[in-house]
């Protein structure tokens, strides 16, 4: 959200059989919201949901998104913002991943300001519509993968001199 990552977790959602439920993960982003313009920008990857390769592989198709923003403006009043055909989308950096297999990242095709308030994105197509795989959803309730903090499992090193 506006350039900042939201959140430490990966892999989320977490496995599930998605035709029975599809977890969700709600995140607090009240100190990445500012006055003015704002730009939510989220990267899909395969993840669980299509794990084409290892083990036979088990797909329930191209990945898909559906996210609610819920706002409380300072004069009390509440808005949603949800996925919908407003929504631009484009392909990224990471040209291949899988969840066993590691992913293939070529930095040529990074886009710069991509997740921040005044990128282009003229040259995006519109984001495409999609069917939930059929389950219901449910608030993703268990222990979490994260990314360690900033500082932590640090590498110690001494320099003289």
């Amino acid at each position: 959200m506006n350039g900042c990552r939201v959140g430490d977790h990966v892999l989320d959602p977490a496995q599930t059989d998605y035709e029975k439920r599809v977890f969700y993960v709600a995140h607090d982003v009240t100190t990445l919201v500012r006055a003015g313009e704002n730009a939510l920008g989220i990267m899909l990857g395969n993840g669980w949901y299509n794990q084409d390769r290892v083990w036979g592989g088990f797909s329930y198709g191209v990945p898909k998104l559906f996210t609610e923003l819920h706002l409380i403006l300072a004069d009390g009043s509440f808005q949603v913002i949800v996925t919908d055909q407003q929504w631009r989308a484009s392909s990224g950096p990471v040209v291949d991943n899988n969840i066993y297999a590691g992913e293939a990242y070529d930095a040529r095709l990074e886009q710069s300001g991509w997740n921040e308030p005044g990128f282009d994105d003229s040259a995006w197509g519109i984001a495409a519509k999609a069917h939930t795989p059929g389950g219901v959803f449910e608030e993703q309730d268990m222990p979490l993968s994260r990314v360690p903090a900033c500082g932590s499992n640090r590498l110690a090193r001494r320099t003289d001199g």
